[in-house]
């Protein structure tokens, strides 16, 4: 085999071997090449080099064809660019790789790249004749990021070689030209986004005529809605300073086609793009520090500007409001100071006059840019200007009744001007006049002043109780906005729980604010404890707590002189002090639970006084759920010595009715994960509890799950009951408690029916079902559904009528399983569960579910004229469930219209007309004979009635109305009629 060196030059000769050698080499961590050809003599380098030119010329016959010499080739060759050889010897062969670059097809693609990267090491290794290879690289290599498989890489790359753009011709020797492929770069989100990519597309900018038009195209048709409005702005920014001898022709041609498009572009609907333009160059006007930038500001602006601010068109006022605004003062730098005054004074004007324009858009506009002027060049405009600029901003402007958008606007601009402490001196006598501002009747400017009492109480100039007092800003915190609300608090918070104040003050002020506002403190206190956090919270509630401990011991509590003293049997103001006392540690109890030595001090100072209140204030509504929060509140530490306690005679199915108030509060304020994971645990213990502990038995109760986990049901119930479903959906911790209450499935299935169970257990466990089934549909599916139903079918089966579990279910979860059959998708499963349950029923059962039962049929009876051999004897249970109905003594016309007469139509009527030709549906011909018996024992009444059901037939009104006229309705009459529907 013939040595390397001997393969290399005679590479042409050889070609097979050298390629399979180059290969190899390639492959090698340390490539080898470089450092064997930079040791060929120039008689041998000079035979290697006409041996690749050779070939190189043998292989571009069909480069695809021969792709692997070239490979070959273009490797050695990569390996000497940076070596100390004769390069010169290399050029015609580098020739050839740059005029074959673009001929290349997909599949030689890596051939192709490793080409385009000789040609790129040639360009920026300075090498002989590198103008003359580097004209298609920006081809390749635009091509190639535009396509697929493009990288951020390859834009690097492209930066890299940006001066061969200006090289040559423009006209490119594929398909494609060299300006639509920069156009195509230009709106690729990656050329955008990277730093590579902005430097080559403002150097692309201005690189010739001819590209400058088609980037500047590009480029503006990505700025509406783009994501790179910054980038795009810092492109047009680099490409003032690379312009050049193309400065005047880039100012007049590309920047002021933007600043048109600023001001005559649409500022609304779908097609706005001025506001987006204007972003883009803001990025300039933010460089006017830099004289360059500044004079060409004053090209692009001067002759456009001023002629727009007197258009009558409102849209494009604003647009040249907002531009002027923000490149004030537009002067020509180191002009004559007599050219500056004159400019000045009539910039000045002319924002005066915007300020007092009829357009509000123009108006909002000019507010938000003179804010903004003003905060920036306070000392520079003249004095008498100044104070124009001021008084109308601060003093007329914000009394304009026609617009709340000028009014927002102004109050965002006096807020900045706050910020600026040079204003304070002339802020501070005028800002009486926007203390009405908080009781705007619109929410935004009511936002807008908060904001600005938020930025006023962190100045010297005045505390934000003497603009706006803190009692006014009391009365708005129950009525706003959760975010509003938590702005409010922030500000309220020194004054109501300040951190460094002890007992002595804070109970008072608490007592105080509850004898104010009765129910505020269900709002202000969850919010309140996100500004003060653990420490203060605890040591507030502790100490509430010990005030109402003590006002049950001695009757009443005095406060201060000045205020009403704290009665034991006034239940309102303690279930107030309770409430607060609940959300406080509610609140905390995470932060509690994370902090043994707080966890400890909780419970020495809760833990004792819970069974005295209970004795005292169980029997209250309020009180008991305020108590029974505090209990969910602990640390797991106190749980234990109040299990120890029996609260039989606090039981909450007969002596504390439970309300759901102070639960809509928590979970209102987003705090409800906590309470939620305090009642999956009630309902968890009890239910495990009447499976283990054998509830059948007489003996000692486990009284306060008893009390907490009833009283949990009943404030489900009540949520549920008043559409607060969305509450309970919000937090994450609901999908626990929904699979705990599916769980009462289990417990009643492993009971034993032939011993009775306690009526609080029944009472639980079907409190518990219930609120199961009425989330199913939400949180569950079929299946879970088919589980509900079928633990009430084994009930209903193995129970007679007057059984009170039974009454129980019947009552709380069997019209939660019919609304769940009409939420979810048909399944048969489910429409035979149910069905089984209701043959099952009693007549007063049935009669007392009656409406849920006729919702069940309506639904039931769709689905078996679709599928007419279903195995559900449909029709008898129909029959039955009308003759109950019909010789009911409780019958009255909303039933009566609600039920039968929509049932017959919708259902009977539409099972004959379907043709069900099925035995067990035979029933269903029964009905219109018993409706016509029925109906001519009533009279007329009763038809007028069954009329107003089928109201819009046109069998009805061709017939039956001439007939009422007449007063009477024959049997036969009522048959035909019935026939014919």
């Amino acid at each position: 085999m013939a040595e390397p060196v001997e393969i290399l030059i005679n590479c042409c000769g050889e070609a097979a071997a050298f390629v399979d050698y180059v290969k190899a080499a390639v492959g090698t961590p340390l490539n080898p090449l470089g450092e064997e050809i930079e040791g060929f003599s120039l008689e041998r380098f000079t035979l290697f080099s006409q041996n690749i030119s050779k070939l190189l010329t043998e292989a571009c016959v069909d480069v695809n064809a021969d792709s692997e010499k070239v490979f070959a080739a273009v490797s050695c060759m990569r390996t000497v660019v940076t070596r100390r050889v004769s390069h010169d010897l290399l050029v015609e062969s580098v020739k050839l790789i740059h005029d074959n670059l673009l001929s290349f097809t997909a599949e030689n693609m890596y051939v192709q790249n490793v080409c385009c990267l000789l040609l790129e090491e040639w360009w920026s290794n300075d090498l002989p004749e590198k103008r003359i290879v580097a004209l298609n690289i920006p081809f390749y290599l635009l091509s190639r990021f535009s396509s697929a498989v493009g990288k951020a890489e390859d834009m690097k790359r492209l930066n890299g070689i940006k001066e061969t753009l200006k090289l040559g011709s423009t006209d490119c020797p594929s398909r494609n030209t060299l300006s639509s492929l920069v156009g195509l770069a230009a709106t690729n989100p990656q050329s955008l986004k990277s730093a590579d990519g902005v430097e080559f597309l403002a150097h692309v900018l201005v690189a010739t005529p001819e590209l400058m038009k088609s980037t500047h195209t590009a480029l503006k048709s990505v700025i509406p809605g783009s994501r790179y409005l910054p980038k795009i702005g810092e492109i047009y920014y680099k490409a003032v300073g690379l312009a050049g001898n193309l400065s005047a022709e880039y100012t007049s041609t590309v920047l002021q086609d933007l600043a048109k498009c600023a001001l005559y572009c649409h500022r609304t609907g779908p097609n706005k793009a001025a506001g987006d333009v204007l972003k883009v160059l803001s990025v300039l006007h933010k460089h006017k520090k830099d004289h360059q930038i500044e004079n060409t500001l004053y090209d692009i602006y001067n002759p456009i500007l001023w002629r727009a601010l007197d258009l009558p068109n409102g849209h494009v006022r604003a647009s040249a409001a907002s531009l002027l605004l923000d490149v004030f003062p537009l002067i020509r730098p180191q002009c004559p100071v007599v050219q500056f005054d004159e400019a000045l004074n009539v910039q000045c004007g002319k924002i005066q006059s915007l300020l007092t324009d009829n357009d509000e858009t123009v108006r909002v506009c000019a507010v938000r840019g003179t804010a903004k002027v003003l905060d920036k060049f306070w000392e520079f405009i003249p004095a008498h200007h100044l104070m124009a600029l001021f008084t109308t901003l601060t003093t007329e402007i914000p009394l304009d009744r026609t617009s709340t958008e000028v009014v927002v606007t102004t109050l965002q601009g006096i807020q900045l001007l706050l910020n600026n402490p040079l204003c304070h001196a002339a802020l501070k006598k005028v800002m009486p006049v926007l203390q009405n501002h908080i009781y705007h009747p619109s929410p935004s400017v009511r936002h807008a002043m908060v904001s600005l009492l938020e930025t006023l109480h962190q100045t010297r100039i005045m505390k934000f109780w003497d603009l706006v007092p803190a009692e006014d800003l009391l009365s708005l915190v129950e009525g706003s906005s959760s975010q509003h609300r938590t702005r409010l608090v922030s500000l309220l918070v020194p004054l109501y729980l300040p951190s460094d104040a002890d007992l002595s003050t804070l109970i008072p002020i608490t007592m105080d604010l509850l004898e104010k506002h009765p129910t505020l403190h269900r709002v202000l206190y969850p919010a309140m404890y996100t500004q003060v956090g653990m420490g203060p919270s605890l040591r507030l509630a502790v100490g509430l707590l010990a005030l109402v401990r003590k006002c049950a011991e001695q009757g009443e509590v005095t406060l201060s002189e000045d205020s009403n003293p704290l009665l034991s049997s006034d239940s309102d103001r303690i279930a107030q002090v309770l409430e607060v006392v609940a959300i406080l540690l509610h609140c905390s109890a995470r932060d509690t639970a994370k902090n043994g030595k707080a966890a400890g001090w909780v419970t020495s100072k809760v833990v004792p006084g819970v069974p005295q209140l209970l004795e005292r204030y169980g029997g209250d509504g309020r009180c008991c759920e305020a108590i029974s929060v505090i209990i969910g509140s602990l640390p797991e530490q106190g749980l234990p010595p109040l299990e120890e306690l029996c609260f039989t005679q606090y039981r909450a199915s007969s002596k504390i009715p439970i309300k759901s108030s102070l639960a809509k509060a928590i979970l209102r304020a987003d705090a409800g994960d906590t309470l939620l994971s305090q009642w999956t645990r009630e309902v968890s213990t009890r239910l495990q509890g009447i499976l283990k502990k054998g509830v059948v038995r007489p003996g000692k109760e486990d009284g306060l799950i008893q009390v907490t986990s009833q009283s949990t049901i009943q404030v489900l119930s009540t949520l549920l009951s008043s559409n607060e479903l969305n509450l309970l959906l919000e937090c994450p911790e609901s999908s626990s408690l929904y699979c705990t209450l599916l769980s009462t499935c289990d417990v009643i299935a492993g009971l034993s029916s032939s011993s009775p169970l306690r009526a609080d257990v029944e009472e639980f466990l079907a409190g518990a079902l219930g609120v199961a089934a009425r989330l199913t549909p939400h949180m569950g599916g079929v299946n879970e559904m088919c589980e509900v139903a079928d633990c009430l079918q084994r009930v209903v089966e193995t129970t007679k009528s007057g059984n009170n579990l039974r009454a129980l279910l019947i009552q709380n979860v069997l019209p939660a399983c019919i609304e769940g059959f009409l939420i979810l998708p048909h399944s048969g499963d489910l429409l035979e569960s149910i069905y089984l349950i209701l043959r099952q029923l009693g007549d007063s059962e049935m009669e007392s579910q009656r409406l849920t039962m006729a919702k069940y049929l309506y639904k039931a009876g769709g689905y078996l004229g679709a599928k007419p051999n279903f195995d559900v004897n449909l029709g008898e249970l129909f029959r039955k469930f009308l003759k109950v109905i019909l010789s009911s003594q409780a019958i009255n016309r909303k039933s009566l219209e609600d039920v039968v007469g929509c049932l017959l139509l919708e259902m009977g009527v539409t099972a004959q007309r379907q043709s069900v030709t099925s035995t067990k549906q035979q029933p269903w011909s029964e009905i219109p004979e018993m409706l016509v018996d029925h109906i001519t024992e009533q009279g007329d009444p009763f038809w007028v009635l069954l009329g107003q059901c089928c109201d819009g037939s046109p069998s009805f009104k061709e017939w039956a109305l001439p007939a009422l006229q007449q007063g009477s309705t024959t049997r036969e009459e009522v048959r035909e009629f019935l026939s014919t529907i």
